[in-house]
């Protein structure tokens, strides 16, 4: 994990996580405000679907020695049903975890540019405080499982599912006319629209 977003105009710091699958290499990435709290099961809860998408029983997670990193795996093994391991990278060996290490600059490149795409198009700066930018992290690693494509001629999509990424897509914080849904939209008044305009995050 590691601090991924910080400004000059608000204290504020964000804590990324990038997880990949050794198997496939499909990337994870969740983001939230601190390491400890209900950030820490939210970022359990992640891991443990995340290993459930990867359609694993038994599973060896790997890290370093992080005292944040070691409460997150215990609260994993806790929360899932199969046989979880747990392998410890020796103390300063960042290259014993180099597939985990290059996806975390590979995610932070792929939100990067992102960002400054949308910032050049909106004018608008993404700063620190933003709603939109856990999302924005989030969607790079969507974005590299589905379209990067690997030596081996294949995505890390593909690699899992066993087919390709067909369906089309926005660009991501393009502003668009959403519905809602039924059962919301039931509670309107009956003069209301159940259109809104919002953003594809």
């Amino acid at each position: 994990r590691e601090k991924v977003a910080e400004t000059d105009e608000e204290d504020i710091a964000t804590v990324g996580l990038v997880a990949v699958d050794g198997q496939s290499g499909y990337p994870m990435a969740v983001m939230a405000p601190s390491k400890g709290g209900r950030d820490l099961e939210y970022f359990s809860r992640s891991m443990v679907r995340f290993a459930a998408l990867m359609r694993h029983r038994r599973m060896t997670l790997m890290a370093d020695q992080e005292p944040s990193l070691k409460d997150l795996f215990t609260k994993v093994v806790k929360a899932r049903e199969h046989e979880t391991d747990v392998r410890w990278t020796p103390t300063g060996s960042s290259a014993s975890n180099g597939r985990a290490e290059r996806m975390i600059q590979t995610v932070r490149k792929q939100t990067v540019t992102m960002k400054l795409c949308w910032e050049s198009r909106f004018g608008i700066p993404l700063l620190g405080a933003s709603c939109l930018l856990p999302w924005l992290f989030r969607h790079a690693a969507w974005i590299l499982a589905r379209y990067h494509v690997k030596v081996s001629g294949r995505t890390a999509y593909e690699d899992v599912h066993d087919t390709s990424f067909r369906q089309e897509i926005l660009p991501w914080g393009e502003i668009v006319l959403f519905r809602l849904p039924q059962h919301k939209a039931k509670l309107l008044p009956k003069l209301s629209t159940p259109w809104n305009r919002g953003l594809w995050v």
